[in-house]
């Protein structure tokens, strides 16, 4: 056996190695492909670092960003567009989503396809709910101004903008589960 043919061996071997452990990641979690990256080269430099230079794990991790977006495993409009709506259903703010998925290497035009849509109300609302304030307050008696305050306040550092806190806050109940769930019926 030459020198080349257990040298091509090898390639073929890590590179299976790399397309494996890539399928394994993202069968497991959603990414975006900076962050796949960047967890590629961590795990690529711990277990073929020390028989490949970093020009050569770059063209292997390249290979495989490839073949995973070819395949459809790596997609950044699609994951955008899912953690936007996870966000949204979790009670997120707009600002808070987008900072988010700025944090993963999505780019600001995907970003902002993607938070085209968001409703940042029933998001306040959904959060005034979760946290059991504003129209789901627990006690049954008005609320004073400092209780509104408060509560306007806790949207306010979930990024809310103010007007959209104060409107969250200050619905009736059937306003808020209209917005939730939409009109009536009957």
């Amino acid at each position: 056996m030459t020198e080349t043919t257990g040298g091509s061996k090898r390639a073929a071997r890590h590179a299976t190695w790399m397309r494996n452990s890539a399928m394994f990641y993202l069968g497991q979690r959603a990414a975006s492909e900076a962050h796949f990256r960047q967890v590629m080269l961590r795990k690529a430099a711990r277990r073929i670092g020390e028989e490949l230079d970093e020009a050569e794990i770059a063209c292997l991790l390249d290979e495989t960003v490839a073949y995973c977006r070819a395949n459809g495993f790596l997609n950044d409009d699609d994951y955008a567009e899912a953690r936007s709506a996870a966000g949204a259903r979790r009670g997120l703010s707009r600002r808070r989503v987008g900072m988010m998925l700025d944090a993963k290497g999505i780019d600001r035009e995907q970003i902002g396809r993607a938070l085209e849509d968001f409703d940042d109300l029933a998001a306040a609302v959904r959060l005034t709910k979760k946290r059991r304030i504003g129209a789901w307050r627990r006690d049954d008696g008005q609320p004073g101004e400092v209780d509104t305050q408060r509560e306007i306040a806790i949207l306010a550092r979930a990024g809310f903008p103010f007007e959209i806190a104060g409107k969250a806050v200050r619905m009736s109940l059937e306003e808020a589960e209209e917005v939730l769930f939409g009109p009536a019926e009957g």
